[in-house]
């Protein structure tokens, strides 16, 4: 750039200096400190006021703003570029239509995130695997960003939460080392604030999901792929059986799920201490930092009836694999020895 191009775009083609600096791809500094250094006259304050009045003829509809601005979200100075003009018309022009600017978290934030759909089963079938899996807060307390951790040494449990969350915020995973050395993985989604019904960690189930079997099997599948186990045991030679726990930290939410599947007909074992505070193994060097609760379920009939209610809902391929498992040999015994233990 020289001082005659500069005069050119300046007095003939009315460009503002901000308007100069974007067209030639350079800050606004440079262009004032050119036009200083060669002594370029700048205009005064009723010649500048004078084009922006002729600005105000550009046309603009007010559909073609809030397309592009509410639902496309592009930036206003993108706008600008579209009807070549500076982007402070473009702002002139929201004013007056009352759109009102985003909130600067949001026009910044490098990676969209979506509402929750909504949907009370996908919100019950959420709250469950919160109660059981899952870190939620929020880092800024006046923010509108969600963080929903999560960590496992089983990648399926990462991807299951990457597929919960992923759609509606970004998501990142990235391998930790434990305290014996061993890996471990951390995942982490960032969600907006419609997911603030995760928030707090409940310490009973919410009645509208107790009371009511439509949302009440979601929230057992969901607590069961964070909590729940579903094998197959026997000692080599032996009949294989199939044997489902469900244990936590939480006893008031166990002794709820167990209330309400015996009052529906499946038989439960009796909810029990399974490890107490302190206790520790080779397997679990850190001490249970509460005492840890569980129950069981082990006649055929109450596995199906517990199966037939959760199967539509469960998430985790672990858990998914393992239920048709246990299923095939349900119905191989029954097949084998007769329908024992089925009333």
């Amino acid at each position: 750039m020289n001082k005659k191009e500069l005069e050119k775009l300046y007095w003939s083609e009315k460009l503002s200096i901000s308007e100069i600096a974007q067209k030639l791809g350079v800050s606004y500094w440079f262009v004032w400190q050119r036009m200083n250094k060669w002594g370029i006259k700048r205009r005064n304050l009723s010649e500048a006021n004078t084009l922006n009045n002729l600005s105000r003829k550009i046309i603009i509809p007010e559909s073609v703003i809030r397309e592009l601005y509410i639902h496309k979200k592009l930036p206003v100075t993108k706008i600008a570029e579209v009807f070549n003009c500076h982007h402070s018309v473009i702002l002139r022009r929201m004013k007056e239509f009352g759109i009102k600017s985003r909130e600067w978290s949001e026009a910044n934030t490098l990676y969209p995130k979506h509402n929750f759909s909504g949907d009370l089963i996908e919100k019950a079938y959420l709250l469950g695997f919160r109660a059981g899996d899952l870190y939620v807060c929020k880092p800024n307390k006046t923010g509108k960003t969600i963080r929903i951790e999560g960590n496992s040494t089983k990648l399926s449990q990462i991807n299951l939460i990457k597929n919960l969350f992923g759609r509606y915020g970004r998501f990142v995973k990235y391998k930790l080392k434990g305290f014996r050395e061993d890996d471990f993985w951390h995942s982490y989604c960032l969600v907006n604030n419609t997911f603030d019904f995760l928030l707090r960690k409940e310490k009973t189930i919410p009645r509208w999901i107790l009371n009511n079997k439509k949302y009440f099997s979601p929230f057992l599948a969901g607590y069961i792929d964070a909590e729940g186990s579903i094998k197959i045991y026997g000692n080599k030679g032996c009949i294989k059986q199939v044997r489902f726990i469900l244990a936590s930290y939480d006893k008031t939410i166990l002794s709820q799920i167990r209330e309400r599947l015996i009052s529906i007909g499946i038989k439960c074992g009796r909810l029990r201490i399974n490890s107490p505070k302190g206790y520790r193994t080779k397997r679990k060097p850190l001490p249970y930092k509460e005492d840890y609760y569980g129950f069981g379920i082990y006649s055929k009939k109450s596995l199906l009836q517990l199966f037939d209610c959760i199967q539509d809902y469960l998430k985790h391929p672990d858990r998914v694999y393992d239920l048709e498992r246990t299923q095939r040999n349900i119905k191989w015994r029954n097949e084998k020895f007769g329908n024992l233990r089925m009333k």
